[in-house]
């Protein structure tokens, strides 16, 4: 778990330095509250004891051409993602997207870090 972490990290520090239009298509650069958000997120990930016995857990930053970042988690052919979005208050929006393709559901809701847990449960509930 830790080497996937301190690769999540490494990645998050690469989107720091991503200037206007890195995408080729305009998107601005990202915006540090939310990168630091993904940090706290990916770090508190990296603690939670139930995760340590998932094989084949995997999950990295993607940045947002909207200047946030998305967490994909993947285990057992399921997926979560929780997007970080700036706001024109400078406030973060969440986002969480749930597929789950062995039971054909997709769900998708607002997201709070204090409901992390629940997020990451669901994912690893997956059956082998």
């Amino acid at each position: 778990m830790e080497i996937i972490v301190e690769r999540a990290l490494a990645r998050l520090d690469e989107f720091e330095h991503l200037e206007e239009d890195w995408d080729s298509y305009g998107a601005p650069p990202l915006e540090r509250a939310v990168i630091e958000e993904a940090r706290i997120i990916i770090r508190e990930t990296g603690k939670k004891d139930y995760l340590l016995g998932a094989q084949g857990l995997e999950f990295y930053p993607i940045p947002n051409r909207s200047g946030g970042v998305s967490l994909y988690f993947e285990y057992n052919e399921r997926e979560l993602r929780i997007k970080f979005y700036p706001y024109e208050d400078k406030q973060i929006v969440y986002r969480v997207i749930k597929t789950d393709p062995q039971q054909f559901k997709y769900s998708e809701s607002t997201y709070h870090r204090d409901g992390l847990d629940m997020h990451l449960t669901w994912l690893i509930s997956a059956h082998d």
